[in-house]
């Protein structure tokens, strides 16, 4: 998880809650899709890295970006645009993937430059 540790320097003064001690602050990632705003407990966060080569799977639904393998477990990532019904877009070096730790590990499609921890 060393780049959700990168981002805490770049983290916006805003979203830090006033008077909150790091005793009693629960821990997010935020990150944004298009011009919207999630977050998931840091605790959910496996990883995040790069957006990985993907095979895509004939006949699978719209929202599955393809599986990629991570160190030899198969990750499937996801597409948060097409699940909220925002505009496709193409991948550049800002497209990394949250990797979520749901019993098997997903991955999300976000922005690198749109990501915080707080």
């Amino acid at each position: 998880m060393s780049e959700v540790a990168e981002t805490m320097r770049d983290e916006p003064e805003s979203l830090v809650a006033d008077g909150a001690s790091a005793g009693d602050a629960r821990q997010f990632v935020i990150f944004h899709v298009a011009d919207e705003m999630f977050a998931v407990p840091l605790a959910e966060v496996q990883e995040i890295i790069r957006m990985p080569e993907v095979v895509h799977i004939p006949l699978s639904p719209g929202a599955l970006e393809g599986l990629a393998n991570l160190r030899g477990t198969v990750l499937p990532v996801i597409r948060l645009r097409h699940i909220f019904g925002m505009d496709a877009v193409d991948h550049d070096d800002a497209t990394r993937v949250v990797i979520l730790d749901q019993g098997r590990p997903v991955g999300l499609v976000v922005t690198a430059e749109k990501i915080w921890c707080i």
